[in-house]
């Protein structure tokens, strides 16, 4: 025995303006839907869109001006944009292994961030050495016949 309209579900078969009202607004009728692909012959059709690569077109710099403010904006002097750029342009904007820059910005960050460590290593040591003139405090008269 089977009880009739129990469910929770709503009966289907009946006109429901609401949900008319609600699908229309996801898939306006008339309106033709936009990339959306329908497979022909088994096989789906791909969009074209991200197959495009965007070419980066800031390989070099304009010129040693444009280096140079771009090392003064990020907080170095001149002399260092100067160098990075007579460096890259002797090697003909080429990375050591021989590869074409892509972005000679990203190059100077890095040229930047190897000059700031390089100038931490480098700092004179802030620590003096000990005064005392036999650092390790042995005698020097030893007896090599005692045990450790």
């Amino acid at each position: 025995m089977s009880i009739i309209n129990t469910s929770d579900e709503p009966v289907t078969g009946q006109y429901n303006p609401v949900l008319e009202q609600l699908a229309e607004q996801y898939s306006p009728r008339g309106v033709p839907l936009e990339e959306h692909y329908h497979p022909i012959n088994g096989q789906a059709l791909v969009s074209n869109t991200n197959i495009i690569k965007q070419e980066n077109n800031i390989k070099q710099p304009k010129g040693w001006q444009d280096v140079i403010d771009f090392f003064i904006e990020n907080g170095f002097n001149a002399d260092e944009g100067k160098k990075f750029y007579e460096h890259y342009k002797a090697r003909s904007w080429q990375t050591s292994d021989g590869k074409e820059i892509r972005d000679w910005r990203a190059v100077a960050i890095n040229w930047m961030d190897r000059t700031e460590l390089f100038e931490e290593e480098n700092k004179p040591n802030k620590k003096q050495a000990s005064q005392i003139k036999d650092n390790l405090r042995t005698a020097k008269n030893k007896d090599y016949g005692q045990p450790l």
